[in-house]
């Protein structure tokens, strides 16, 4: 199981909520945590958050020790289990594909 070794939640499907990943994440956590679920760089959470990516990786080393997580893929798994979904925007900003630049003939 994925889920925190000690002091977390029982495993099992439908032992966690939310709120336990809220009672954990600060607000900003969450959001970011949310993000790495849905797929987002560290690079594309920093422009979408317009935060730095340094700041972005802090946050993850500490919800990473929070959720007793050691991986990415770890953290994602937990994150749409223990919170479902991502509810906010499809594609969030940071996702959304920038228009091409016309190349010169030459």
């Amino acid at each position: 199981m994925i889920l925190p070794r000690s002091g977390g939640c029982p495993p099992g499907p439908g032992s966690c909520s939310e709120g336990d990943l809220r009672d954990r994440l600060t607000p900003r956590e969450l959001e970011i945590a949310r993000l790495v679920a849905n797929g987002l760089t560290n690079k594309e959470i920093a422009r979408a958050l317009d935060i730095s990516h340094w700041t972005v990786a802090t946050h993850l080393r500490r919800i990473y020790s929070k959720l007793e997580v050691k991986r990415r893929t770890e953290l994602g798994v937990s994150v749409l289990m223990l919170a479902g979904p991502w509810s906010g925007d499809p594609v969030p900003p940071a996702r959304q594909a920038a228009p091409q630049k016309a190349r010169k003939a030459g």
